[in-house]
C-alpha cells in the first residue's frame, strides 16, 4: 500500500467520486430498473427460482412493487450465511421458501449485475471529467464505487493513460510515481475486470464474462480466480486492492478542497463515516453532489445519522439535475468561478453568524462570471429577504435561467 504521496499528486484540490448514478446515461440501469429486469430474467430463464425470489421481494418491501437490487443481493447473502436478523424466519418451512434456491439466486444475480455493467454506451458525456485542468499541477483523481468500465473505455477512446494499480497484476507501486497527464482511477468496490487468484493475488483480465452463473475463470497456470467485486451494501473491504483505495481516499480528502460527488446515494456506512471524519479533519473541504436525487440522498444520510448534520452543514452543495446535463456545463474553467462563489458564500455565512452585516452580492459575483451576466444582474437586484437563498438556487438561476436543466 502506498505510504506517502508524491508532492505533485498531493497538490490536487479537486477529487471526483462516482456512484451508480454517474453511469445511468451510459446505458447502465439504475438500481430500481435493474430489479425489474432481474425479476423478468428469473421468470423467463429460471422459473423454479421464481417463488423464492417473489417471497423475498414481497417480504422486503410489501408496500412498494420492488425493492432495489442492492437490498435483494444483501438479503440473499445474509440468508445464505444464516445470519441472525429480522429476515431469518424466511428460511422456515412454513414461509414457503426453499433454501436450496438461495445460492442459485445469489449467483444469478451477481452474474446479472456483471453482465449489465460490462459494456457501457454513450460515455462521451463523462469527457469533461478528463480535462487536464482539473489536476492542477498533478494528475486527475477519480474514485468510484462502480464496477463498470465507463472511465476505462473513455480513457482509451481519448488516448489517456489510466493508472488503476494493475499491470496486469496488482502492483501498488504504480501509484508512487506522478504522471500529470494520466487519470488515476481507484475502484473502491472492485471491477468486472478484476479477479483474485487462488493464492489471493489480484489480477486484471479484460474479458467479457460469459453468461454462465459460474463466475470463476481459469488462469494460465491452471489456478481458478474469482471476481473482485464488493457487492452493494456489503461490509467494509479488508483486502487489497480495495482496502488500499479506501486508505488513499482518506489521504486525498485530508488535503483536498473540493469533493465532487456524482450520482452517489451514501448507502455505504463505512464511506459515509470516512467522509464525515475527513470533513472534521479538513475544515477547507466542501462537497458538491450532482444528480437528480442528490438532495434526497443527502437528507436521507442526515436522517439516518443526525451527527452528520453538524459536520456537513453549509459545506455541501447539491445540484439536483441530470448528471449529463450538469457535466455539459461543468468545465474546469467554470468550476473556478463556482469554487470562488462557494468560498464567498462560506465567508458570508460565517460573518452573518457572528453578527457582521453582509450582502449577498459578494458571492453572486464570482458565481456569475462563468454564467449569464444578465441573470447575475437580476440576482443582485433581489430584495434582502432573498439573502438566505441556497447555492443550489444560485446555480440554477445563473446557469439554467432559474429552471431545472432536466
Amino acid at each position: 500500500m502506498p505510504g506517502s504521496l508524491p508532492e505533485a499528486q498531493s497538490a490536487n484540490e479537486v477529487i471526483f467520486f462516482l456512484g451508480a448514478g454517474a453511469s445511468v446515461a451510459a446505458g447502465i440501469p439504475a438500481v430500481g430498473k435493474m430489479t425489474e429486469e432481474f425479476i423478468k430474467h428469473i421468470a423467463d430463464n429460471h422459473p423454479a427460482c421464481r417463488p423464492a425470489l417473489k417471497e423475498i421481494v414481497g417480504r422486503l418491501n410489501p408496500r412498494k412493487p420492488n425493492p432495489d437490487i442492492e437490498i435483494i443481493l444483501r438479503t440473499l447473502h445474509r440468508l445464505i450465511d444464516h445470519e441472525r436478523d429480522e429476515l431469518s424466519g424466511l428460511l422456515k418451512a412454513d414461509h414457503g421458501i426453499d433454501s436450496s434456491w438461495l445460492e442459485k439466486l445469489r449467483d444469478e444475480l451477481q452474474t446479472f449485475i456483471r453482465d449489465k455493467v460490462i459494456a457501457p454506451r454513450n460515455i462521451e458525456y463523462l469527457a469533461p471529467l478528463l480535462d487536464e485542468k482539473w489536476g492542477g499541477n498533478g494528475p486527475i483523481h477519480i474514485f468510484s464505487v462502480n464496477y463498470d468500465t465507463c472511465i476505462e473505455r473513455l480513457c482509451r477512446r481519448l488516448e489517456r493513460r489510466i493508472v488503476d494499480g494493475f499491470m496486469p497484476e496488482w502492483t501498488p507501486r504504480a501509484f508512487e510515481t506522478a504522471d500529470r497527464t494520466a487519470v488515476y482511477l481507484y475502484k473502491l468496490h472492485g471491477s468486472v475486470l478484476w479477479y483474485r487468484s487462488q493464492d489471493g493475488w489480484p489480477v486484471k483480465i479484460p474479458i467479457k464474462p460469459n453468461n454462465s452463473s459460474d463466475v470463476d475463470v481459469e488462469l494460465y497456470d491452471g489456478k481458478k480466480a474469482r471476481p473482485i467485486m464488493l457487492y452493494p451494501m456489503s461490509k467494509q473491504p479488508m483486502e487489497a486492492p480495495l482496502l488500499d483505495f479506501t486508505y488513499i481516499l482518506k489521504r486525498r480528502l485530508e488535503s483536498a478542497k473540493f469533493l465532487i460527488v456524482i450520482g452517489y446515494s451514501f448507502r455505504d456506512d463505512y464511506l459515509a463515516a470516512l467522509f464525515r471524519d475527513c470533513f472534521n479533519a479538513n475544515p477547507d473541504l466542501h462537497m458538491i453532489s450532482i444528480g437528480p436525487d442528490s438532495r434526497r440522498h443527502y437528507h436521507d444520510l442526515i436522517r439516518r445519522d443526525p451527527s452528520f448534520k453538524d459536520t456537513f452543514e453549509w459545506r455541501v452543495t447539491c445540484l439536483p439535475f441530470l448528471v449529463e446535463k450538469v457535466l455539459k456545463d461543468f468545465t474546469a474553467n467554470q468550476f473556478g468561478s463556482l469554487s470562488q462563489g462557494i468560498q464567498s458564500w462560506q465567508d458570508y455565512r460565517r460573518a452573518k453568524m457572528v453578527g457582521r452585516e453582509q450582502v449577498c452580492h459578494t458571492f453572486v459575483g464570482p458565481l456569475s462570471s462563468s454564467g449569464e451576466a444578465a441573470m447575475a444582474n437580476d440576482l443582485m437586484s433581489w430584495p434582502s429577504t432573498r439573502e438566505q437563498m441556497s447555492l443550489e438556487a444560485i446555480w440554477s438561476a445563473v446557469f439554467y435561467n432559474g429552471s431545472s436543466p432536466n
